[in-house]
């Protein structure tokens, strides 16, 4: 079986996706900050519709979701809630360990549409999509995710911090 490395590449990133929007549910149920809830929230929407956008695109180029990499985005979330489990009344480090992952995970949502921009101009058998508008989207998304990332960090790395607990 002959595999297209531009669907694989496009379901990984459909299977990212969806660890994102699970850690985000989670996170909006779970976490001590509001600021964080209120947060997923918005993110969740806003990954949500941009999942939608890469599903119709790996439809359109004549592939579905992988069942195999859904499995693992969603052991992996799982797998991770683990550490997260412990998320309790205060804001720590597990709760700024996911919003980091999330802030990478962000950033590869960025090089995802930097590749399919890439792949646009030469490729003319790549469905049209404002890919300039997507990755603009997406590193909208991760600068203000940097900055709940960089509010938590604050709050748990700081020596004043770390030196009450």
């Amino acid at each position: 079986m002959t595999t297209n490395p531009l669907l694989t590449y496009l379901r990984d990133h459909l299977a990212g996706a969806r660890g994102a929007l699970e850690l985000l549910e989670y996170l909006r149920d779970h976490a001590p900050d509001q600021e964080i809830r209120t947060a997923a929230d918005n993110f969740h929407s806003e990954i949500a519709a941009d999942r939608e956008v890469l599903e119709q695109l790996t439809l359109q180029l004549g592939g579905g979701p992988s069942v195999l990499k859904g499995f693992s985005a969603w052991l992996t979330e799982k797998l991770s809630r683990l550490k997260l489990g412990s998320v309790g009344e205060t804001v720590d480090l597990p709760l700024l360990e996911a919003v980091e992952a999330l802030a990478l995970g962000i950033l590869g949502k960025v090089a995802l549409w930097d590749a399919l921009i890439a792949i646009a101009r030469e490729d003319r058998s790549l469905p049209r999509l404002d890919y300039y508008s997507l990755r603009a989207r997406a590193q909208h998304q991760h600068d203000r995710m940097e900055l709940h990332r960089l509010r938590l960090a604050t709050l748990v790395l700081s020596s004043d911090t770390v030196a009450t607990n």
